[in-house]
């Protein structure tokens, strides 16, 4: 029997109603690793395959479960420098978590929930993000403000 799946805690509609505060929840550290343990750790992971901005699912979830929070966060922003926003917004249940090999025996870890549970941490902890590089004196225009337009600003 395999572990049951860890949901984000959510804002009671009584609550919503008086507050502009995100209905879902961060997941408290204890659910986190939890979630991350029930993770199968595939050597060819369909969740890393099917994330299309290349996350190392996988990677991010090993080093998660051995609570290296640095780590996890740094092989998330890898593939992705917006890891907070993507968290919340990214549509998981069809992308990583739609391609988990776990929905097999059960249900699929939920990528989105630890992805954000790391993006939190890191803002909690103040980890670095990413180490800017020096100034070569060349300049870019960025059109667009989308993702892609954010992460070269």
């Amino acid at each position: 029997m395999t572990a049951k799946r860890v949901e984000p805690p959510r804002l009671p509609p009584a609550e919503r109603i008086k507050t502009f505060d995100e209905i879902e929840r961060t997941l408290p550290a204890h659910q986190a690793f939890k979630e991350a343990a029930r993770c199968l750790f595939c050597h060819d992971a369909p969740c890393n395959k099917v994330c299309p901005v290349e996350v190392d699912v996988v990677s991010f979830i090993r080093k998660l479960k051995t609570k290296n929070f640095t780590g996890a966060i740094r092989v998330i922003r890898e593939g992705n420098p917006l890891a907070a926003t993507c968290a919340r917004v990214c549509p998981q249940a069809s992308l990583c978590e739609g391609g988990c090999a776990q929905s097999e025996l059960a249900e699929p870890i939920a990528v989105g929930a630890l992805q954000r549970f790391l993006a939190d941490e890191e803002l909690k902890k103040g980890i670095a993000p990413m180490v800017p590089a020096p100034p070569t004196g060349r300049k870019v225009a960025v059109v667009g403000a989308g993702p892609a337009g954010l992460t070269c600003a």
